[in-house]
């Protein structure tokens, strides 16, 4: 779920953000860590689900994931 998600916040986002891999890693991961954050917060206080520390942790890094497959096509975008 957080690979496209974070892909498409990057593309839409990324001027913003910058062109660097890292910063674009950093941002990924930061973002896609909050979204999770929150999304396990509101099945703890709703009761809907389960609260588990893997699924911030597997989305955290889904969404760096998307964040790189979002470089890698700008990389190869600009070389066409």
């Amino acid at each position: 779920m957080m690979v496209p998600f974070s892909a498409v916040v990057m593309w839409t986002f990324g001027e913003k953000i910058g062109n660097g891999w890292k910063k674009i890693l950093w941002q990924s991961g930061k973002i896609a860590f909050i979204f999770s954050v929150s999304i396990e917060m509101l099945q703890l206080l709703l009761r809907l689900g389960t609260f588990q520390l893997s699924d911030i942790f597997y989305n955290t890094v889904g969404g760096m994931i998307g964040g790189l497959m979002y470089c890698a096509v700008m990389k190869v975008r600009k070389r066409l």
